[in-house]
Protein backbone atom coordinates (compact mmCIF):
# COMPACT_ATOMS: atom_id res chain seq x y z
CA UNK A 1 0.00 0.00 0.00
CA UNK A 2 1.01 3.54 -0.41
CA UNK A 3 -0.59 6.22 1.04
CA UNK A 4 0.47 10.25 0.01
CA UNK A 5 -2.41 11.63 0.60
CA UNK A 6 -2.60 15.45 2.11
CA UNK A 7 1.15 15.55 1.12
CA UNK A 8 1.51 19.08 -0.57
CA UNK A 9 3.09 16.53 -3.23
CA UNK A 10 3.68 18.70 -6.41
CA UNK A 11 4.44 17.60 -10.31
CA UNK A 12 3.21 14.41 -12.63
CA UNK A 13 2.86 11.20 -11.85
CA UNK A 14 5.56 9.28 -12.98
CA UNK A 15 5.43 6.56 -15.58
CA UNK A 16 7.43 4.52 -13.14
CA UNK A 17 4.25 3.88 -11.46
CA UNK A 18 3.74 0.70 -13.82
CA UNK A 19 6.79 -0.73 -12.33
CA UNK A 20 5.01 -0.87 -8.68
CA UNK A 21 3.99 -4.56 -8.91
CA UNK A 22 2.32 -5.50 -6.03
CA UNK A 23 0.59 -2.57 -5.07
CA UNK A 24 -2.75 -2.84 -4.05
CA UNK A 25 -3.68 0.60 -2.63
CA UNK A 26 -2.59 3.90 -4.40
CA UNK A 27 -3.95 6.90 -2.33
CA UNK A 28 -2.88 10.15 -3.90
CA UNK A 29 -5.96 12.41 -2.51
CA UNK A 30 -5.60 16.12 -1.88
CA UNK A 31 -2.46 16.64 -3.29
CA UNK A 32 -1.47 19.95 -6.21
CA UNK A 33 -0.73 17.04 -8.73
CA UNK A 34 -0.56 17.71 -12.49
CA UNK A 35 -0.24 16.59 -16.30
CA UNK A 36 -1.74 13.68 -18.02
CA UNK A 37 -3.16 10.50 -16.51
CA UNK A 38 -0.05 7.68 -16.61
CA UNK A 39 -1.42 5.16 -18.77
CA UNK A 40 1.35 2.98 -17.27
CA UNK A 41 -1.23 2.35 -14.01
CA UNK A 42 -3.10 -0.28 -16.00
CA UNK A 43 0.21 -2.52 -15.14
CA UNK A 44 -1.19 -2.16 -11.49
CA UNK A 45 -2.67 -5.26 -12.03
CA UNK A 46 -2.97 -6.02 -8.37
CA UNK A 47 -4.39 -2.91 -7.60
CA UNK A 48 -7.86 -2.58 -5.79
CA UNK A 49 -8.05 0.97 -4.55
CA UNK A 50 -7.07 4.27 -6.78
CA UNK A 51 -7.53 7.46 -4.83
CA UNK A 52 -6.71 10.58 -7.21
CA UNK A 53 -9.23 12.90 -6.09
CA UNK A 54 -8.34 17.12 -5.92
CA UNK A 55 -5.78 17.32 -7.74
CA UNK A 56 -4.68 18.44 -10.95
CA UNK A 57 -5.21 15.31 -13.09
CA UNK A 58 -6.20 15.76 -16.75
CA UNK A 59 -6.56 13.36 -19.99
CA UNK A 60 -8.91 10.31 -19.69
CA UNK A 61 -8.82 6.80 -18.32
CA UNK A 62 -7.35 4.07 -19.97
CA UNK A 63 -9.68 1.44 -21.63
CA UNK A 64 -7.94 -0.96 -20.05
CA UNK A 65 -8.37 0.03 -16.44
CA UNK A 66 -12.05 -1.38 -17.34
CA UNK A 67 -10.54 -5.03 -17.25
CA UNK A 68 -8.23 -4.63 -14.44
CA UNK A 69 -9.39 -7.51 -11.78
CA UNK A 70 -9.33 -5.88 -8.40
CA UNK A 71 -10.05 -2.20 -9.31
Amino acid sequence: NLDLSNNQLTGTIENAIGNAEGLTDLRLSNNQLTGEFPIEIVELQSLGTLLLDNNQIEGTLPSAMFSMPYL
